[in-house]
């Protein structure tokens, strides 16, 4: 299915702005060799290093536009159904593909493709691309401590749009709700403090 989402509110970059940060993190995650080739492609399509400040989040870059990768997509899947996992409302029926919390992400992972690799953010007419800065707690040993984060940012009202392919038919409805879900838990950073909520419809 093709779907339109359309953020409801101001969305936060998560990559680190550093394209040597970038790949070293994805290395230690990467497992196949088609992950590292992939991590340098999105590296590639960090914006210019000279124009982030160290520890600026930042949006990939696809033909000059903002971008997120396509996996924040399947990730807001996963996240779905851990929570309703957590709460027991999770309700699924299927006579042989059991999700449990042992299996979910491995089942989203092998039974949901979102393409393009890249989804180019589209931002309204006369914005451009912003900065949230906020404070980040945290409980060490020493006390809480308390430090700046800066992001970039697009506004709300900024359009993707991408296909999902759904392996399970009846994983499509789970899709669904995963993405009615994103009035309240949206995409990028600081999805907790209200950020990159959005709206979708199918196209």
């Amino acid at each position: 299915m093709k779907v339109r989402i359309q953020t409801t509110s101001e969305m936060l970059g998560t990559n680190p702005g550093d394209p040597d940060i970038y790949q070293a993190f994805i290395a230690t995650k990467a497992r196949l060799p088609e992950d590292i080739e992939r991590a340098k492609e999105q590296a590639e399509a960090l914006p210019a290093s000279e124009l982030e400040e160290k520890g600026t989040t930042v949006f990939l870059r696809k033909d000059g536009l903002p971008a997120i990768p396509a996996y924040h997509v399947k990730g807001l899947v996963k996240e779905f159904i851990g929570s309703m996992l957590d709460l027991g409302l999770f309700d699924w029926k299927h006579p042989k593909v059991k999700i449990t919390r042992w299996t979910y992400k491995r089942i989203v992972d092998k039974g949901i493709y979102v393409s393009p690799d890249l989804l180019q953010l589209h931002m309204p007419e006369g914005a451009s691309i912003g900065h949230c800065v906020r404070p980040l707690r945290a409980q060490t040993l020493r006390g809480e401590r308390i430090c700046l984060a800066c992001s970039e940012s697009v506004p709300a009202g900024t359009w993707l749009e991408c296909d999902i392919e759904c392996r399970v038919p009846e994983l499509e409805k789970v899709v669904v709700d995963a993405l009615t879900e994103g009035r309240v838990t949206g995409l990028g950073q600081w999805r907790g403090g209200g950020k990159g909520t959005f709206t979708f419809e199918r196209q």
